[in-house]
C-alpha cells in the first residue's frame, strides 16, 4: 500500500488519509513539526494547496540577520556582509509590500540593524508599522542612524510585543518605540557584547518603570574587560533587581567574553568579587515571592570568598546555577566603542 500511496495521502496506523481532508490545524501540525523550513518553502513552489497554507508558518519567525561569518575585520568583508544583509532585508521588505496580509503572520523578528539607505530604507520604513502582531522581538545593534529615522516614521513599534532581547550597542532614545507598553513586557534580555558600553539609560528605564507582567530578566556584559564601567554595570543591576523583586521569577545574570578578546581569571574574579559586594545583597535584603530560579554565568563568586557565598545564596533562592565558565559572545558585523548612554 505504501508504495503506491500518493504524495498527497497520509498513512497512519494502516489506514491512508487525503492530506487535503485533514482539519486545517492538524495539517498546520503535520508541517511544522515534521518539515524543516527548508522543506517546507520547497513543497510551496509545487503544490498550491500547501503555499496557502504554509506561508503563515514560514513567516511565524522572521530572521533578518548576515548569512556570513565574518572572519576578517577588513573593510571589504564587513562591506560584503553588509550588502548581504541588506539584500536580505530589502527582499522580505518588498515581500510584505507585495503580500500585505503576511505582515501579520509574522510573530518573531529577528533583525541585525543597518542604516536606512536608499530603496532599502524606504522599503523597511514602510513594513515595520505594519508588523502589527510581532509578540517577540530579538534586536542588534540599535544604531542611531538606523532608529532615529525609524523614530520620524512611527511613535510605536510591534504594539503585541511581549519578548524583548537587545543585544550589541543599544541606544535607549532609539529604541522608546518598542518599549511603549511596559506594562505588556514578560520578559526582557539586555547582552551587551562591547566592554565600554553601559546602556545606563535603560537600566534606569527599568527601574522607573511599571513593570507588572516581567517574569523573566537577564543581563550580560563585558564590561570586565573596562574596570571603568564595572561599577556602572553592576550599580545598575543592582537597581533593576531591585525594582522588579515582586514579580519576577526567572534571572540571569553573566559575563560575555568577546571572541577577539577573551576576560582574563584576574578579570573575571574582579568582576565577581564586585558582584558579591554590589548585586548579591539585593537576594538577602529585598522580597522574591515569585522568584523560582536565578542563573549566573561566568560569575564565579566561591572562588572569591572562602565563605561561599552560593550557598547562601541558595537558601534565598529555590533554584541556583552557578556556572563559572565565561559564553564568548558571538560575533556581530558592527560594533562599537562607546562609554554610558
Amino acid at each position: 500500500m505504501a508504495a503506491h500511496m500518493k504524495s498527497s495521502e497520509l498513512k497512519v496506523v494502516g489506514h491512508v488519509f487525503p492530506f487535503d481532508n485533514l482539519v486545517f490545524d492538524v495539517q498546520s501540525y503535520i508541517l511544522l513539526a515534521f518539515l524543516s523550513p527548508g522543506d517546507l518553502y520547497s513543497l510551496t513552489l509545487v503544490s498550491r494547496n500547501i503555499n496557502v497554507l504554509a506561508r503563515p508558518i514560514l513567516y511565524r519567525h522572521v530572521r533578518l540577520l548576515p548569512g556570513l561569518k565574518l572572519r576578517s575585520r577588513g573593510s571589504h568583508a564587513e562591506g560584503t556582509l553588509t550588502k548581504t544583509l541588506m539584500s536580505s532585508q530589502l527582499s522580505f521588505g518588498q515581500e510584505v509590500l507585495a503580500h500585505p496580509s503576511r505582515a501579520l503572520d509574522v510573530r518573531h523578528l529577528e533583525w541585525q540593524m543597518c542604516s536606512f539607505e536608499d530603496t532599502y530604507g524606504h522599503v523597511l520604513l514602510d513594513v515595520f508599522p505594519t508588523l502589527r502582531n510581532v509578540g517577540v522581538i530579538h534586536l542588534i545593534d540599535a544604531h542611531p542612524t538606523t532608529m532615529a529615522e525609524l523614530n520620524l516614521v512611527v511613535p510605536t513599534l510591534f504594539p503585541r510585543v511581549r519578548d524583548v532581547t537587545l543585544r550589541g550597542v543599544t541606544y535607549f532614545p532609539f529604541i522608546t518605540p518598542i518599549l511603549h507598553s511596559p506594562h505588556q513586557l514578560s520578559a526582557l534580555s539586555l547582552d551587551t557584547v562591547s566592554p565600554h558600553f553601559v546602556n545606563v539609560r535603560l537600566l534606569q528605564w527599568i527601574t522607573a518603570s511599571n513593570l507588572p507582567a516581567l517574569k523573566r530578566l537577564s543581563f550580560r556584559t563585558a564590561c570586565a574587560l573596562d574596570p571603568k564601567r564595572e561599577d556602572e554595570t553592576l550599580e545598575g543591576w543592582k537597581d533593576a533587581l531591585f525594582s522588579v523583586q515582586d514579580t519576577i521569577t526567572e534571572i540571569v545574570l553573566g559575563l560575555t567574553s568577546q571572541p577577539a578578546r577573551p576576560i582574563s581569571d584576574d578579570e573575571q574574579r574582579r568582576f565577581s568579587t564586585k558582584f558579591i559586594t554590589v548585586v548579591q545583597p539585593v537576594f538577602f535584603h529585598s522580597r522574591w515571592p515569585r522568584l523560582e530560579q536565578v542563573k549566573l554565568e561566568g560569575i564565579d563568586i566561591d572562588s572569591v570568598d572562602a565563605s561561599s557565598p552560593s550557598h547562601r545564596l541558595k537558601r534565598m533562592v529555590p533554584k541556583l546555577i552557578v556556572d563559572s565558565t565565561i559564553p564568548q559572545a558571538q560575533r556581530i558585523w558592527k560594533s562599537e566603542t562607546l562609554g554610558a548612554c
